[in-house]
């Protein structure tokens, strides 16, 4: 029966080519079209929920208020994060980036130049999902002069042979590659290319007034951060009054939700090109018209022929199709 079908389809095809052309072509055309505004949504949607615990890790944002000017940035102080945890149990954890220079590095015969390199926490991997591929990388985080690189640097400084053990030079520092990372995915609201332990820098570093590191904390299950958001301002009073308040600056911080910061901050700031949640809506409902249209556009031409293929159903019932 199925071998039947199949032929009397392509005979109805041939001999109605043109029909046959237009009909499966808008309905093709249109499928397509919406898979591919489908795969741009659901990448948009995807970003950063790759991390087990994305739905309890949140960006510190502050807002600096002058008395001539207002502005946002996507940073906090250097010692912000250990001091919120310090003093607030809700925070279970957190870990903050800190930008090494830019600065040329060394293995051999090779040489680049580097400027997406971080110092970070010993407690990135523990709030973070990032895939290990090589080596040990917790302890790398706790001791100094050694380095976590991605599979594309450890490439492109290694080649094939094992990094793990060898060394990358930089002025008169010297790393030893102690891991290897996965490329951070490119659906990423900020990304590394190598991160090494923040007790490579001293350890009173920076003050209240000393802006520019990405900080991320974590948060309990199911945790309001509302409530919290505003409970936290009283850092403010407790580390920087005696600093800001002569000047007439004030200062107040927002949590933004790690999986919410691609489509909907609107900072000029962020690593990463940012999306557009308003974009999100209009193509996801763009694909689903396309295809309503392109299937109801078939079956119209579909049914608009059907009393041409009457004498051939009514065989087929003859002869027992039903």
């Amino acid at each position: 029966m199925l071998k039947n079908l199949i032929k009397t389809a392509v005979r109805h095809i041939l001999k109605h080519f043109g029909y046959s052309v237009l009909n499966i072509l808008g309905l093709t055309l249109g499928i397509t079209s919406a898979i591919f505004l489908i795969i741009y949504v659901s990448d948009e949607v995807s970003y950063d929920r790759y991390h087990e615990k994305a739905d309890r890790i949140y960006r510190v944002s502050t807002t600096i208020k002058e008395p001539d000017d207002q502005f946002t940035w996507i940073f906090a102080q250097i010692p912000f994060g250990p001091q919120v945890a310090h003093d607030y149990p809700e925070v279970q954890s957190f870990v903050r980036f800190i930008n090494m220079p830019r600065a040329l590095y060394k293995y051999e015969d090779k040489q680049f130049n580097e400027e997406n390199f971080y110092y970070v926490d010993s407690t990135l991997f523990d709030i973070f999902s990032y895939k290990v591929l090589k080596g040990e990388v917790k302890s790398a985080l706790l001791g100094p002069k050694k380095i976590i690189l991605t599979e594309k640097i450890a490439n492109k400084y290694f080649g094939k042979t094992d990094p793990i053990g060898k060394t990358l030079t930089t002025g008169t520092d010297t790393y030893e590659v102690t891991g290897v990372i996965k490329d951070v995915p490119t659906n990423s609201h900020f990304r590394f290319d190598a991160i090494a332990a923040r007790n490579n820098l001293p350890k009173q570093l920076g003050s209240w007034g000393n802006f520019g590191v990405f900080t991320y904390l974590l948060f309990p299950k199911n945790f309001d951060v509302k409530p919290f958001e505003t409970k936290m301002q009283g850092m403010y009073d407790a580390y920087m009054k005696t600093i800001f308040r002569p000047l007439n600056i004030s200062i107040t911080y927002h949590l933004e939700s790690l999986t919410r910061i691609h489509l909907f901050s609107t900072n000029a700031q962020e690593p990463e090109p940012t999306g557009s949640y308003t974009y999100v809506y209009i193509f996801a409902i763009v694909a689903i018209f396309l295809v309503l249209i392109a299937s109801m556009n078939y079956m119209n031409l579909a049914t608009a022929r059907s009393a041409r293929r009457a004498r051939e159903v009514g065989l087929r019932k003859v002869v027992g199709s039903r």
